[in-house]
């Protein structure tokens, strides 16, 4: 089944499947199956988004060190925890780009092949935030456009 989510949502998936797993979702081998089936087809855009969000936080890093105030040595001056500049305005500026780049790689939807998982494999309690995502793979004719909300 096609799901086409937000790439900062598939990851909030993939969080909240593998805490499932982690913390005894005691359910059924169905159940559970269809579970890990998700789980491992989010790793993957998991792994990637890690990897892409690191990048836009080293060349924030990079900018900072490149327009930052140096001492007479030629390091950065960094006053409780905060790069100092000669040009606060020009940082602003150039730092936004990368933000907003940022910012829409994580809104940038992505479609990927979800486990469908049958209503009769659904245990009778779940936990709210768990409820949210396994909803995502039900078969569509059993959930309603209001259901699946992913936030």
């Amino acid at each position: 089944m096609k799901i086409k989510l937000q790439r900062k949502k598939i990851v909030k998936a993939f969080l909240v499947l593998n805490q499932f797993l982690q913390t005894g979702g005691e359910q059924e081998f169905k159940f559970n199956y269809a579970v890990i089936r998700n789980k491992d087809k989010l790793e993957n855009y998991k792994i990637d988004y890690d990897i892409k969000i690191q990048e836009f936080d080293l060349d924030r890093v990079e900018l900072c060190e490149k327009l930052c105030k140096k001492d007479e040595n030629g390091k950065a001056i960094i006053i409780d925890n905060n790069y100092q500049f000669d040009n606060p305005e020009e940082f602003k500026e150039k730092v936004k780009v990368i933000s907003d780049k940022k910012k829409a790689y994580e809104e940038e939807e992505i479609e990927f092949e979800g486990f469908e998982i049958p209503r009769e494999y659904m245990p009778k309690k779940m936990v709210g935030a768990f409820q949210e995502i396994v909803q995502l793979f039900l078969p569509p004719s059993d959930v309603s456009e209001n259901e699946v909300k992913v936030n």
